[in-house]
Formats: C-alpha cells, sequence, structure tokens
C-alpha cells in the first residue's frame, strides 16, 4: 500500500468535532483497517466528507464492517447506548459483521 505524508493525513481527518478528535487520537493499526496512513483514498474520502457533514453519516467499511461515524450520528440513533448497550462512542472502529 502507498503512504501517505503526515500533512495528508491530518488534513483528510481536519475537522469533524468531538468524533473528528476521536478518529485522530484512536490507534487504528490495532483494528482491521490498519494505520491511517495505508487507507484506501476512497476511505480517506468517505470519512473527511463524514466528518465535515452536519448530516448524521455512518460508515460501515470493509468485510468487518468497521465503523467510523460522525457527530451527527449518535443523535439519530437518539440512544447508543440503550441500542447497543455500551456507552459512546464504543462503536467506532469495533467490527460489526463478516468474519473477525
Amino acid at each position: 500500500m502507498i503512504k501517505l505524508d503526515t500533512e495528508s493525513t491530518e488534513q483528510f481527518l481536519s475537522g469533524g468535532g468531538e468524533m473528528g478528535e476521536l478518529i485522530r487520537s484512536m490507534d487504528w493499526s490495532k483494528t482491521p483497517l490498519g494505520a491511517v496512513e495505508t487507507w484506501p483514498q476512497s476511505l480517506r474520502t468517505s470519512v473527511s466528507l463524514c466528518l465535515s457533514s452536519t448530516f448524521p453519516i455512518l460508515i460501515a467499511w470493509g468485510p468487518e464492517t468497521i465503523q467510523i461515524y460522525n457527530d451527527s450520528y449518535p443523535n439519530l440513533r437518539c440512544n447508543a447506548s440503550s441500542i447497543y448497550g455500551h456507552e459512546f462512542p464504543y462503536l467506532l472502529g469495533i467490527c460489526t459483521g463478516g468474519s473477525r
């Protein structure tokens, strides 16, 4: 995979409020998505659009359907803890389907 320079990585993850901050601070290398620097352009673009939108967006990526979402998404779900049994932002970066 092609590695991105730091400036490029920081740029596509800029903004996004609380979720943007959490996404930037998460060690994605411990997930099936791998390090942010190795993410494909299509995922980087999707995450950038998600973070910059005020519309609730959930990305479920890859065979493991790893979840990435913006600040508006948990509000759409009303109360993620009552639906999933865990507190927000527990769902960030977890596998929700496929092979684990």
